[in-house]
């Protein structure tokens, strides 16, 4: 099964997140899990449009385009300081 923590890229932008959105998602994935094991879905009222969904990720998006870049050679590691 695939472990999105095995992927660097994905391990980075989770520790880079703040711990109550990597919570949440954790939460959500808990739950499509649960409820693809019942062949259940999401009531309505907490289901998300993907039109939202899309939004919020441009959001993020746009605000980590505004961060100055970082060059890192191949065998160090820099940390983004704010």
């Amino acid at each position: 099964m695939y472990d999105p923590m095995e992927d660097l890229d994905i391990k980075e932008a989770l520790n880079r997140l703040p711990r109550e959105i990597v919570d949440a998602r954790n939460q959500r994935l808990k739950r499509a899990i649960d409820l693809s094991m019942k062949h259940e879905y999401l009531p309505e009222d907490l289901q998300v449009c993907s039109l939202c969904v899309c939004n919020n990720l441009l959001q993020i998006f746009i605000l980590h385009l505004k961060m100055p870049l970082v060059h890192v050679s191949v065998d160090t590691f820099v940390e983004h300081d704010e």
